[in-house]
C-alpha cells in the first residue's frame, strides 16, 4: 500500500492488513470497540454493551484477563437472551462477543462481522467507509511518523497534557480544536497534529494525536 493508498483508503481491510505487523493489541482492541460503538443502537442487551466497555477497559490495562473473560462470557449468553429478536441485532451481538474475546485473533472478526450488521450492499460499504475513517483517527498516517517535542507538554503547567487527558477520560472529541490552538501557543507547527486536531468528522478512544501527547502506544 502507498501512502496516498493509505490516505484515501474506504475500506479496512487493506489497511489492516497493511497494518498487520505495527498495530498492537491495545490499538487493534480499541478499534474493534469504536466499531462496535458505532453500531451501539443494535446493541440491545445491556451484557453486550457491558462487553464492548470491559473490552476497552481491557485495553488500557484497567481491569485484568480474568474479568475481561467473564465480560466475554456474558456476552456469549447474550445471545441467546430473548431481547435479540432478529438477524441485525444477533450479529451485533455477535461482534460485541468478539470485541471482549480475550484472544486477540477475534478482534478482526468484530471488525468485518459489525460492517455486515447492515442489510444492504449500500450499508455495507457506508460501514466500512466509517470503519476506516475510524482507522485513520486510531493510526494517522504510518508513512509520516510524529514526535512530540517535550517544551509542548511542559507548556503553561502542562496546558496541553491537561487538555488531552480530559478530552481522553470524557470523550471530549469536539474539544479537539482548543487543544490544538493550545499547541500553536505551545510552540506547534506540525501541520498533520494541528490539522488533525481541526478536522471535522469522527474521533474516538486511541486517537493518534492525543495517544501521542499522552505518551500512549
Amino acid at each position: 500500500m502507498t501512502e496516498a493508498e493509505w490516505l484515501t483508503c474506504t475500506d479496512p481491510t487493506p489497511m489492516l492488513d497493511f497494518l498487520r505487523d505495527q498495530m498492537n493489541s491495545r490499538k487493534m482492541r480499541l478499534f474493534a470497540c469504536s466499531c462496535c460503538r458505532h453500531i451501539w443502537h443494535r446493541l440491545i442487551d445491556e451484557r453486550s454493551r457491558n462487553a464492548v466497555e470491559a473490552a476497552e477497559r481491557y485495553a488500557e490495562g484497567l481491569i485484568t484477563h480474568a474479568d475481561l473473560k467473564r465480560a466475554w462470557v456474558e456476552a456469549s449468553e447474550a445471545l441467546q437472551g430473548s431481547l435479540v429478536t432478529h438477524s441485525g441485532q444477533s450479529r451485533a451481538a455477535i461482534v460485541a462477543k468478539h470485541a471482549a474475546d480475550p484472544a486477540r485473533s477475534s478482534l478482526a472478526e468484530a471488525v468485518s462481522d459489525a460492517a455486515r450488521v447492515g442489510y444492504s450492499q449500500k450499508e455495507l460499504d457506508t460501514e466500512k467507509a466509517t470503519q476506516a475513517t475510524l482507522l485513520h483517527d486510531l493510526v494517522g498516517n504510518p508513512f509520516r511518523p510524529v514526535s512530540v517535542t517535550s517544551s509542548w507538554l511542559a507548556w503553561n503547567d502542562g496546558t496541553v497534557v491537561k487538555l488531552a487527558e480530559a478530552i481522553y477520560e470524557d470523550r471530549a472529541f469536539d474539544r479537539l480544536p482548543i487543544l490544538a490552538d493550545a499547541l500553536e501557543e505551545a510552540g506547534c507547527d506540525d501541520a498533520d497534529i494541528l490539522g488533525h486536531c481541526r478536522q471535522p468528522g469522527e474521533h474516538v478512544r486511541g486517537c493518534w494525536v492525543i495517544d501521542l501527547l499522552l505518551g500512549k502506544s
